[in-house]
């Protein structure tokens, strides 16, 4: 394989863990590259060119005291060279200890000027985005042009079918500018007993940095 990686964790319980990989999948100390794990936003682009699954590491130390890297996860590409995104979560079950989730990331897929919707659950979901009507699958989403959008607000409203039962899962109302791109990560209820999902919204610029923009 041989292709550019982000990392977005989707919880924060990421934060306190180490994880390591290397540039060719070998469990090299000398190479190890520690994972940058921040839920705000994705990390900077790491370049691999090793076997897929890539392999994720811990750092451990051996019965002598020294550092080895011990595989922990391992993360699957489609076979597609671009530049992807993981997201990357922490399971209550184990193994594995981790769950992740794969999309290409790059602005030929997710273009300046839209937004892109990234289910995590296992519904589908029917709704509206200003004037857009949506559908939304589980995993990655066709991109959404929101230039319309750049003036005023676009409501968003999810709904979900539970047999003859309509459920509200999700409303919002949503500004954008321009020179950005905005995931909207949707993710399950917190608590088992509600419909409402939780979202989780990533904006990026693209544009040129202009320092007199304050969300720039």
């Amino acid at each position: 394989m041989n292709l550019n990686f982000a990392v977005l964790p989707l919880d924060s319980a990421l934060v306190e863990q180490e994880l390591f990989y290397t540039d060719d999948g070998e469990p090299s100390v000398s190479n190890a590259v520690e994972l940058s794990l921040n839920p705000r936003e994705r990390s900077q682009y790491y370049h691999y060119q090793g076997p897929n699954p890539m392999p994720i590491f811990h750092k451990v130390k051996d019965k002598e005291e020294k550092t080895q890297l011990i595989q922990a996860y391992q993360i699957s590409f489609p076979d597609v060279r671009g530049e992807w995104l993981v997201l990357l979560e922490k399971t209550t079950q184990a193994p594995p200890p981790y769950r992740s989730h794969t999309f290409l990331y790059d602005e030929s897929a997710f273009p300046e000027g839209s937004v892109l919707f990234f289910n995590t659950t296992a519904a589908s979901f029917s709704g509206i985005l200003g004037e857009n009507e949506l559908k939304i699958e589980p995993g990655s989403n066709q991109p959404i042009d929101i230039s319309a959008y750049y003036q005023g607000e676009a409501p968003l409203g999810l709904i979900v079918k539970d047999g003859d039962q309509i459920h509200k899962v999700l409303y919002s109302k949503l500004s954008f500018s321009p020179d950005r791109r905005t995931l909207m990560i949707l993710r399950p209820p917190k608590r088992p007993d509600s419909y409402r999902i939780q979202a989780q919204r990533i904006n990026e610029y693209l544009g040129k940095f202009d320092p007199d923009d304050p969300g720039a």
